[in-house]
């Protein structure tokens, strides 16, 4: 999915899967691939056209030029410095250009425009190891910073630092630092020990896919051991997913903030929290993972740690009185 640019968590894959997997046996043939890959296909489609459509002020079938790289930004996922080259690009393919602000394009034009600009986008997708454009400004701002004495790559003292934040279960373990040596082998071809920032994406990538697959496996149980249904998972998913980082951790302080919008943590709360949050981190670190976030708000409750309980219902009772006046008699 990633390599035609369609990143999305591990739990929501797993759900897709589901959907289209009719035999259950836990794999896609291709004619199921094709049904899912056509449906993201076709929201993007129609994405676009919901863009053109708020742009299309006049509603006289064109939109000014000016506006197109406001509709990338709605599009697509990349935040990076190389959206406006590529967008030049994608424009100059599609027979215009961008510095043309005081021209419209008709849909067709914006359609083959967006069309030219996925197509680029894609090839620096499939190069930087299937990290999409914001995620690489994020994991370059990592390299630049380990790599202290700025000679483009990262030797083994640096490498190791950069695993050991990003990836310390890694480090905690002699399966884990076991498979971390595989993977270093596999991508440090040279066998010199440094690794430059492309090589260090693949090297991310075979760590990231191997987290998502546990993350995915830790999830089904802990939901199984709480005995959580599927609605209250993707409750907690949505707030999860809302305040998390680029690389799905939820801060302490993040998870503070959360708390502090239904209820009245004291000191003492404050500290039982992050007590809390230590235990069920493998590294007792001040981070909580997706598993590890339903664990925290099942103990929450259970313990009704700042009268959350209280607090829960009371905006329930809020939600469903502003529904019942918006239903109306």
């Amino acid at each position: 999915m990633r390599w035609f640019n369609f990143a999305k968590p591990m739990q929501e894959v797993q759900q897709l899967l589901e959907q289209f997997d009719l035999d259950g046996i836990g794999k896609l043939e291709f004619e199921g691939f094709l049904k899912l890959m056509r449906g993201f296909f076709l929201e993007e489609r129609e994405k676009q056209w919901n863009v053109f459509a708020m742009l299309d002020s006049r509603g006289n079938g064109h939109v000014p030029v000016s506006k197109l790289p406001f509709a990338l930004t709605k599009l697509y996922d990349d935040t990076s410095v190389g959206m406006t080259k590529r967008g030049e690009q994608a424009a100059r393919m599609a027979g215009f250009s961008l510095l043309d602000t005081k021209n419209a394009v008709s849909r067709s034009a914006f359609e083959l425009f967006c069309r030219n600009f996925r197509k680029l986008l894609i090839q620096d997708v499939r190069e930087n190891a299937c990290y999409t454009p914001s995620e690489v400004v994020a994991l370059r701002d990592c390299f630049d910073r380990f790599d202290k004495d700025k000679s483009g790559t990262v030797e083994n003292t640096e490498l190791a630092k950069i695993i050991a934040e990003y990836f310390p279960e890694a480090t905690k373990s002699k399966e884990g630092r076991a498979e971390v040596q595989i993977i270093l082998k596999d991508v440090d071809q040279d066998g010199l020990g440094r690794l430059s920032f492309s090589t260090l994406l693949v090297l991310m990538r075979r760590c990231d896919d191997i987290r998502d697959e546990r993350d995915l496996h830790a999830e089904m149980q802990v939901v199984d051991e709480l005995g959580l249904d599927f609605e209250e998972v993707e409750g907690f998913r949505q707030i999860f997913d809302l305040h998390s980082n680029w690389v799905r951790e939820l801060t302490f302080d993040s998870l503070l903030t959360i708390i502090s919008r239904i209820a009245d943590m004291s000191e003492d709360d404050v500290s039982l929290l992050s007590a809390m949050v230590r235990e069920v981190h493998p590294e007792h670190r001040l981070l909580l993972r997706f598993p590890h976030f339903l664990q925290v708000m099942r103990r929450l409750t259970d313990e009704n740690t700042g009268n959350i309980n209280h607090a829960c219902s009371r905006v329930l009772r809020k939600q469903q009185q502003r529904a019942s006046m918006l239903a109306g008699p």
